[in-house]
């Protein structure tokens, strides 16, 4: 029951914010248009190349590191792989 309860206010609170976001005026503009044009600004625009730029060398060594070895180092032999595959197909057939 306090479950449902609290679904429901939770719920009830989301809409209210949804309703205030998109009719109440802040200004000129509801908070919804305010958020929309901070967006679409020159400095966020600069900021998201900034931080594209910054992460470059990251995503380049991860890029590497997961076209040398596939990002999973293989840790089971050829007798292992053998041995799961046996219990699959024996689970398989037993169904």
């Amino acid at each position: 029951m306090f479950r449902l309860l609290r679904l429901l206010l939770s719920v009830a609170f989301l809409l209210g914010f949804i309703w205030f976001g998109m009719t109440v005026p802040l200004g000129s503009k509801t908070l919804f248009q305010h958020i929309k044009a901070i967006g679409e600004s020159k400095e966020t625009k600069d900021l998201v190349e900034g931080t594209k730029e910054a992460a470059k060398p990251v995503l380049e060594k991860v890029e590497h590191k997961l076209s040398v070895d596939g990002g999973v180092l293989d840790k089971h032999d050829a007798a292992d792989r053998k041995a799961l595959r046996k219990e699959i197909k024996k689970h398989l057939s037993e169904k």
